[in-house]
């Protein structure tokens, strides 16, 4: 093993994995618009509205005096006689139902639906008293009121980010001293895997053992934030589309910026389109090759997302079939299937294991490419 190579992306690691975490940080606070509790409490609102009394609305009416009327007769305020029956019914105070709220309805049906209680795991929840820090089914803080920093809702989500970037603090301690005593180490094992089968075959040896330390860090964070979603009442970041998008543009300014420091700004945009086309044909390639730039980072974006989102949504989904048969047919025929659906369950489950393992892993390598391309437009 090269050791004095090895090392050195190990001792960036955690400083890359930071920054990433901080950018991708601020990158999900600007992007997400609103928190969940907002809109349950908008929810809430709209069924407590429905439910309150009937209240009555006095309809505007001309004026009436009161002395004018006599026995069955009544002089309304342009002095026209009128039944006193009549009149009175119109002075009285007027019922108006109030409108049926059918967001109200969904609302009350979505409160006994197993499958949008079940689903809202996958949505960001803004910590507060109502949304405790959750591993393993244990509330790890509880907060009194809803979190904010600097102005900013603190979501579930960016709680695990920071515990991605913490393990990796823990995992590599003092791997770095191990392999120059020359003792080996698993995560060591992973570091020199990626250089040297993901890294260097791209880039090569040389711009390698310049940019390898990103490609660790970024590898291990989104890895670590794709395995700690799998524990019971955890959240996953990378379920997330802001958490990819913000990934997807550390990417995409990696491309720009790493193209444009290797070439020079100029020849990063001259090399944008391959050289010896035919000068007719270059308003139609410029486009197409600058729309292509944009789409390369936007593909890893909803690659990641589609893949964690997708396997979470149908591990639940099978979770929820064991209370539905039970609602829907009885506590006998929903205790017999319930094995069936466990089974599904934990064979997706299995498949979801390996799947976090492959989006980091391919979320990674097509980083490298894309950054390769830019720094290398020959290849």
């Amino acid at each position: 093993m090269d050791s004095s190579h090895l090392v050195r992306p190990l001792r960036r690691l955690p400083l890359r994995a930071g920054l990433i975490f901080a950018l991708a940080l601020v990158a999900f606070a600007a992007l997400w618009p609103r928190s969940s509790d907002a809109r349950v409490s908008a929810a809430a609102d709209r069924r407590a509205a429905a439910e309150a009394p009937l209240e009555t609305e006095s309809v505007g009416v001309p004026s009436v005096d009161a002395a004018a009327l006599v026995g069955d007769t009544a002089f309304d305020g342009n002095g026209v006689v009128a039944p006193a029956a009549l009149v009175s019914a119109v002075v009285a105070p007027a019922v108006v139902e109030p409108i049926a709220d059918p967001a109200a309805e969904g609302g009350e049906k979505a409160e006994g639906n197993v499958f949008i209680t079940l689903y809202q795991h996958v949505v960001p929840h803004q910590l507060g008293p109502h949304h405790p820090l959750m591993l393993f089914g244990i509330p790890v803080w509880t907060p009194a009121e809803p979190v904010e920093l600097f102005g900013l809702k603190v979501y579930d989500i960016q709680a695990y980010q920071l515990l991605a970037v913490l393990l990796i603090f823990v995992f590599f301690a003092g791997v770095a001293a191990k392999i120059r005593s020359g003792r080996p180490t698993v995560a060591g094992a992973f570091v020199q895997w990626i250089r040297d089968e993901m890294v260097y075959p791209a880039m090569g040896k040389e711009n390698g053992q310049r940019y390898a330390p990103m490609f660790v860090a970024l590898f291990f964070f989104i890895v670590i934030q794709n395995v700690v979603g799998l524990l019971p009442e955890s959240s996953t970041p990378t379920a997330s589309i802001f958490v990819t998008a913000s990934l997807a543009i550390l990417t995409f300014l990696g491309m720009l910026i790493f193209g444009m420091w290797e070439q020079g700004p100029i020849a990063y945009w001259k090399h944008i389109v391959p050289a010896g086309l035919p000068v007719a044909i270059l308003p139609i390639m410029i486009p197409v090759e600058l729309v292509g730039l944009v789409l390369k980072p936007f593909a890893l974006m909803i690659r990641l997302f589609a893949n964690m989102t997708a396997g979470h949504l149908v591990v639940l989904s099978f979770v929820g079939m064991i209370f539905y048969f039970q609602q829907q047919y009885g506590v006998a025929v929903g205790g017999i299937l319930s094995p069936v659906w466990v089974g599904f369950g934990v064979f997706i489950m299995i498949l979801e294991s390996f799947v976090a393992l492959l989006q980091a892993f391919l979320f990674t390598q097509l980083t490298i490419l894309f950054v390769a391309a830019s720094i290398h437009p020959e290849h």
